[in-house]
């Protein structure tokens, strides 16, 4: 995981005037800048932040200046607290004004959203996924268009969300308004084609928002999964080399080949070590939230991204994402099953709870049932894995 970094952008003050500021297609209303070492009729530092706040593609923002109001020579610093990565600069509408980024966006997580427009008066439009399509017609609810995307994608309801601000249908003959697609539990860079059915007479013309549109962000790296071999013994007799996945059941049948071991009983479950941070946790509800006095990070990934597997109490969750933040949520750690679908927390309510994240790695008990005399321990060979800091432990 990467360390997560805010935005920082910079507003520079360059002439008297008035302007206002846009940020992913949605538009503050007018400020006005005066000149240098006045004050009247002045646009105020808190007045830009509370302007700023007030756009949902923007929430909330920390905003600094030496200076009070916008007066020409000032330069105010924005922080994006609840937009995550590496954000578009806010854009000013003319000249009175400029704005540069001074500190690039990082996350480990980002919700993809693709903003589009349709304009047709017939057939279909075509939505293709990975090769695959879903033709749906150019005049369908939005929660239609909803469930073909559910279907096209292959995931549960509420992983896909299809709303407009005005708009009821996926298409209009004019003046269409923007449809937004929301993809709150389909993760990553997300490349989704919309255009034209095929049918004859299609007619659909599609006008993608980039200024709107939000490329997803997942850090996940699938190359420290573990993998490679091992091999254990008894007695100075060592099995053939093991997957690193080994099941219980074949890592028994690889020990009672041995000539030293006649009968041993296997289990298998997910390794794991503890993660920095307590949680209280509550019967039955759908998250978790960081104890007092603790610091968790949940935003930023801390506890993994979503699908990763975490170890609360004596059961097994995976991290999961809620319905309204861009990114995971900043005070709320949401709760899945092993297949990702929501649940509750299964212990009993506690506070200061430890939460354990999956190595990647797998923890073996074996029963030894009949072996050879003497009494010995089980060994380990040094293991080929990867990553190369994998090893096997014997206790």
């Amino acid at each position: 995981m990467i360390r997560s970094v805010d935005e920082i952008q910079k507003l520079k003050i360059l002439t008297t005037g008035t302007f206002s500021l846009s940020f992913r297609g949605m538009n503050t209303g007018t400020f006005t800048a005066v000149a240098a070492g006045t004050t009247a009729g002045a646009t105020t530092i808190a007045g830009l932040e509370t302007a700023l706040e007030a756009l949902t593609s923007v929430g909330s923002v920390d905003v600094s200046s030496v200076k009070t109001v916008l007066e020409v020579g000032a330069e105010v610093l924005i922080t994006f607290t609840a937009q995550p990565g590496d954000l578009p600069p806010l854009k000013p509408s003319n000249n009175v004004a400029s704005v540069e980024e001074t500190q690039a966006g990082r996350t480990n997580f980002r919700k993809e959203v693709v903003v589009f427009s349709c304009t047709a008066t017939q057939d279909t439009v075509r939505f293709t996924y990975n090769g695959e399509h879903a033709d749906v017609d150019f005049n369908a609810a939005l929660d239609t268009v909803e469930t073909s995307l559910l279907t096209l994608f292959g995931v549960e309801a509420e992983s896909i969300s299809v709303t407009s601000a005005t708009q009821l249908v996926l298409c209009k003959s004019a003046t269409p308004a923007d449809i937004k697609i929301v993809f709150d539990r389909v993760y990553g860079d997300i490349t989704l084609s919309i255009d034209k059915g095929v049918d004859a007479g299609a007619d659909a013309v599609i006008v993608f928002n980039t200024d709107a549109s939000i490329d997803g962000v997942y850090n996940d790296d699938p190359a420290l999964t573990m993998s490679g071999t091992f091999q254990v013994g008894y007695q100075g007799l060592y099995t053939r080399p093991l997957n690193a996945e080994s099941s219980a059941d074949q890592l028994r049948y690889a020990l009672e080949d041995l000539d030293s071991i006649q009968t041993v009983s296997v289990t298998r479950e997910l390794s794991y070590q503890p993660l920095l941070g307590k949680i209280d946790v509550t019967e039955g509800e759908i998250f978790v939230t960081c104890s007092t006095g603790e610091t968790c990070n949940f935003y930023s990934a801390a506890y993994g991204l979503p699908g990763y597997k975490i170890r609360i109490a004596e059961d097994w969750y995976t991290v999961r994402t809620d319905l309204s933040s861009p990114g995971l949520h900043k005070t709320r750690l949401y709760l899945g099953d092993l297949n990702g679908r929501e649940i509750g927390y299964l212990g009993s309510t506690d506070t200061a709870v430890t939460v354990y994240e999956w190595t990647k790695g797998y923890e073996w008990t074996v029963d030894v049932l009949s072996v050879s005399s003497p009494l010995g321990y089980i060994r380990a060979k040094a293991p080929r894995l990867y990553p190369e800091d994998g090893i096997v432990q014997v206790s």
